[in-house]
């Protein structure tokens, strides 16, 4: 059971955590985790995400996180399914996979990956402008040491 002395809880330092947007931009990641989730929109339409977490490796922002949602399987819209699946199949590329493209055999993968990101306004200002990584594919100039390209090449106009 969770007990820590007032005192004691009182010397404990937080780090400043900066969770303010990454200026858009190329950038290195590796892929830290995917997970595969079914959900239910507020409309009541069923979808199957997978989320993937990704770290920023080298510069200013190393060690950043980044998230991102691949709708591969959706209730009404084969549009969204298609968009998820082919970033899923282009990620999977970039990170050098082989086999079968689960959630598994991506987090498999060490693989460096080139990211980019970029803001686009949001069309509901309730929401604000949101961040996207709209590209994903090999990494060709890593700031990382030990930073290794896969063999896999995706074609940049698979750019979604």
């Amino acid at each position: 059971m969770l007990n820590i002395n007032s005192e004691d809880l009182a010397k404990i330092e937080l780090p400043a955590n900066d969770f303010s947007p990454i200026p858009d931009g190329k950038y290195c990641a590796v892929l830290e985790s995917a997970s595969d989730e079914a959900k239910v929109s507020k409309a009541g339409i069923e979808y199957s995400v997978v989320n993937v977490q990704f770290r920023i490796v080298g510069g200013e922002y190393n060690n950043r996180r980044v998230f991102r949602g691949y709708i591969y399987q959706h209730a009404t819209s084969e549009v969204a399914s298609d968009i998820g699946t082919q970033g899923l199949k282009q990620l999977f590329a970039a990170l050098g996979c082989s086999g079968n493209l689960t959630v598994a055999t991506l987090e498999s993968s060490s693989a460096y990956v080139s990211i980019n990101l970029k803001t686009k306004p949001s069309k509901d200002p309730q929401y604000g402008d949101r961040q996207e990584i709209n590209f994903v594919g090999p990494c060709k100039d890593c700031p990382a040491e030990g930073c290794k390209a896969p063999a896999a090449e995706v074609d940049s106009d698979d750019i979604f």
